[in-house]
């Protein structure tokens, strides 16, 4: 199974449409089987980033998606899972801290979702569980960022076993930092990162991770985080 995880970074000056067409193109290209990302758009209920690239994917491809931060109805970022599996059960959470700098992270958004996880069925996997992520950028101290790492781990601990987990998106933490360590000592395994991008792994077998999109051309970030797993 290979699994990509991406922040779409809503701000990006090249043109939606073109990146979600390379992005589709990418996945078709590379056989990706879940795509994470972080920063797609809802705009006036008629612009839908996931809507869109859900048709490029086809329509063996699901999605489940929440707005992360935004104006309601306005301009929302959504934090979503794609899946060329089917989606059996989908959930969310809320994992609010304090923040400090991010005006739309703290505007009161009633369906705001940090986190997002979907459970599908394969027959080499078994249940597994996909957890989608887009932490908050401005937590006043760095305790506060371990407080909501600390949240994301009581949300998931409390999902239904299964035998594998993914946990993916943009953590806005370093490597080595007190969350990925507390991430790690939990049980996750880091598959791949291109920080503040991360996959972990509980249940898995990791056996490539590549950082890729390094150019720029459909995310400022460093890349995008692409693990395989068996």
């Amino acid at each position: 199974m290979k699994i990509l995880s991406l922040n779409f970074c809503v701000t990006h000056p090249r043109p939606r449409a073109e990146r979600l067409k390379a992005l589709a193109d990418f996945i078709h290209a590379n056989g990706v089987d879940v795509l994470l990302m972080q920063e797609g758009v809802r705009s006036c209920l008629v612009y839908d980033t996931g809507r869109q690239l859900n048709r490029l994917l086809g329509r063996s491809w699901q999605r489940f998606a929440k707005s992360n931060i935004g104006c309601p109805f306005f301009w929302e970022f959504r934090v979503g899972i794609f899946s060329r599996y089917p989606l059996l059960e989908t959930c969310h959470a809320d994992l609010s801290v304090p923040i400090k700098k991010s005006l739309p992270d703290s505007l009161p958004l009633p369906w705001r979702a940090h986190a997002v996880g979907a459970v599908i069925y394969t027959p080499e996997f078994g249940r597994t569980h996909l957890v989608d992520v887009h932490l908050s950028s401005g937590p006043k101290t760095p305790s506060d960022q371990v407080d909501q790492t600390r949240k994301l781990l009581a949300w998931a601990g409390g999902l239904e076993k299964a035998e594998m987990a993914i946990l993916g998106g943009d953590f806005n933490f370093g490597a080595g930092s007190s969350s990925d360590v507390l991430l790690v000592e939990s049980g996750y395994q880091v598959a791949g990162e291109a920080p503040p991008d991360f996959i972990y792994t509980a249940g898995a077998r990791v056996v490539s991770r590549q950082v890729v999109m390094t150019d720029h051309e459909i995310t400022d970030h460093d890349g995008a985080v692409l693990v395989e797993v068996k």
